[in-house]
């Protein structure tokens, strides 16, 4: 039941609106007669020994909180059998607002440098004893003032580890979207798994999309989209380092939100080209593979990963121009030397033989363009200049010469013959489906994490 506007509690809060209203409580928005400031006062639902402990855990910790990106806790009483807490009531609009009134995403600049606020925030409170994590974090858990100034809104007990190892267990949440699948088991959440939301809430503001679930992805139950691919506007450094902090497995994750945060702020100021990634052969699926292969659970890729051409195949266009190369400069310099025109166009031939068995061979991967047809459109290039060279500059000599060059290129085949297409190769992806277990941790000691009760804004 909610109290009505107007209502006073502890004499001197005046109750003016109710901002939003959860499983676990009420947020309202507040006057403080007494200071002459308006406040946010957090009501609380759940009257069981372990939750009046925790929420008054909850009111000791954040009390002692000084940071200009985190409300700031000024009291906490007891009012009719119901708990309240009351705290900075932050002006300004969430992100998700942000975006839907802009109706698209945001500027990759601007969220960078609100995200960044919000990064040094939950860095602040992973540095905490006991630790404190943060676990919901989203769009429409952070506010931005109309000075620009990005706030950390919503704090929730999930659990809180005493000294003395002590574990107190409260309601568990989660959001869709935007936590990791660790956090759905209830047990094991890390720093990590705040840095999972951080990813998520880029992901979000930079696309104007939720990003997939995280159990859907582990399930195969949806692909994941890299951000790029969503909004073709993201530059490629956001979209991985966003990719880099979803990953599915914690330990994938950056080390630290301190980390993430050095990638983000030199991709602002232009001095970073890639952010640091788990490795490709463990951390990048593409579409197909759809997280069964038996690796560990990872974020599946949508675009394929680009290959590089085998070092052999440059070789022979390296040697293919070189002999180019050499019969033009005999015909400029118009020595007219018959054994000349025959080096160069031997030599064209045996590149050509060779490439041609290791084709059939199956030497040549599936990456780069037809290499046949490319040698085969070449060759006739090169024996043509090569006539033309003999012609001109062994005007009294016989046919000869062109019938040996036509002789020569004889043994090339006009065109691809259906054997090439081993050249190519199908890759099937396999199908067998990994059992995909979740992440457990063993609770580090004096570590108080918190989950939302919200359900508007």
């Amino acid at each position: 039941m909610t109290l009505p506007e107007g209502s006073f509690l502890e004499g001197r809060y005046r109750l003016d609106k109710l901002l939003s209203q959860g499983g676990m409580g009420t947020i309202y928005k507040a006057f403080d007669t007494k200071l002459q400031v308006a406040v946010a006062i957090k009501e609380n639902f759940l009257q069981t020994p372990q939750a009046i402990e925790q929420f008054e855990q909850e009111a000791l910790i954040l009390a002692r909180l000084q940071h200009s990106n985190l409300p700031r806790v000024s009291d906490h009483f007891t009012f009719d059998h119901r708990q309240y807490l009351v705290m900075d009531f932050i002006e300004g609009r969430d992100l998700w607002d942000l975006v839907e009134n802009n109706d698209g995403p945001l500027d990759e600049k601007i969220t960078l440098g609100y995200i960044l606020q919000v990064c040094d925030a939950v860095s602040y409170l992973h540095r905490q004893d006991p630790q404190i994590i943060h676990r919901d974090i989203k769009p429409q858990n952070i506010k931005i003032t109309p000075d620009g100034r990005a706030v950390l809104v919503d704090f929730g007990i999930a659990k809180v580890i005493t000294a003395d190892g002590r574990t107190h267990t409260g309601a568990q949440a989660a959001t869709p979207g935007f936590s990791p699948p660790e956090q759905y088991g209830g047990t094991g959440t890390t720093p990590q798994s705040d840095i999972y939301g951080l990813g998520a809430t880029l992901y979000a503001v930079l696309t104007g999309e939720y990003p997939p679930d995280s159990i859907s992805l582990l399930s195969s139950a949806e692909v994941f989209r890299p951000p790029r691919a969503v909004n073709r506007a993201l530059s490629r450094q956001v979209s991985e380092a966003i990719e880099y902090a979803m990953q599915l497995r914690q330990q994938d994750r950056p080390a630290s939100v301190v980390d993430w945060m050095q990638d983000l702020k030199a991709i602002l100021a232009g001095d970073i080209v890639s952010t640091r990634r788990p490795k490709e052969d463990t951390a990048q699926l593409t579409s197909q593979t759809r997280m069964t292969e038996p690796v560990p659970a990872v974020l599946p890729q949508t675009a394929p990963i680009e290959r590089r051409r085998p070092v052999w195949w440059w070789l022979v266009l390296g040697g293919l121009a070189i002999v180019m190369a050499s019969g033009i400069t005999a015909f400029i310099v118009g020595q007219g030397r018959g054994d000349e025109a025959s080096d160069t166009e031997a030599l064209l031939v045996a590149l050509v033989a060779s490439a041609t068995a290791q084709a059939q061979a199956g030497a040549i991967d599936n990456t780069g363009p037809d290499l046949a047809a490319t040698l085969a459109a070449l060759a006739p290039t090169a024996t043509t200049q090569t006539q033309l060279q003999i012609e001109m500059t062994r005007p009294t000599e016989t046919p000869t010469a062109t019938a040996t060059s036509t002789s020569t290129a004889t043994p090339l085949p006009p065109t691809p013959t259906p054997t090439m297409t081993a050249i190519y190769p199908t890759w099937t992806p396999s199908r067998s489906t990994p059992t995909v277990v979740l992440p457990t941790a063993t609770p580090k000691s004096q570590r108080i994490a918190f989950v939302s009760n919200r359900t508007g804004n």
